[in-house]
């Protein structure tokens, strides 16, 4: 195999891995064999696929996507109106020692906004809280972004 096969070979694998990427750079025959293509970031190029929104940042309202839901984590509102309490003993079947309870001392709002869970020993005995949302995650395409 003669040396232009091989460039022509290593090319195509080249303009295929692109494609497989969505880099989105065509090798041309023009370059010269010593001119290597440049790519962004030290020459490599994130995979992006096609027609998707890039967010560059929580901030810029322009690409802001509706929250899918948004608790409030108001102080004044009782953590069962968002969330169900689990109770029980044991951890289901992993030997924890704590209960889960719906105690207000377990789980609550604080007045910055933030849900508290919290673990309490008290006379040997150990409670906290399980909770699991009122509402479910049942979008079948999307992304799921957490934090404030």
């Amino acid at each position: 195999m003669s040396f232009k096969d091989i460039l022509a070979k290593a090319k195509a694998k080249a303009e295929g891995l692109a494609a497989q990427h969505h880099i989105g750079h065509k090798f041309s025959s023009s370059q010269s064999q010593s001119q290597a293509p440049t790519l962004p970031n030290n020459g490599y190029a994130p995979p992006i696929p096609p027609n998707k929104p890039i967010l560059t940042s929580h901030s810029d309202s322009s690409h802001q996507i509706p929250p899918y839901w948004q608790p409030s984590f108001n102080h004044a509102t009782p953590v069962s109106e968002q969330f169900k309490h689990q109770t029980g003993a044991h951890g289901w079947g992993n030997q924890e020692l704590q209960n889960y309870v719906p105690a207000p001392d377990n789980s609550f709002y604080t007045s910055d906004g933030k849900l508290i869970v919290r673990a309490i020993a008290r006379d040997g005995q150990f409670t906290s809280a399980r909770l699991t949302s009122h509402m479910t995650l049942s979008k079948q395409r999307g992304s799921l972004v957490a934090g404030k």
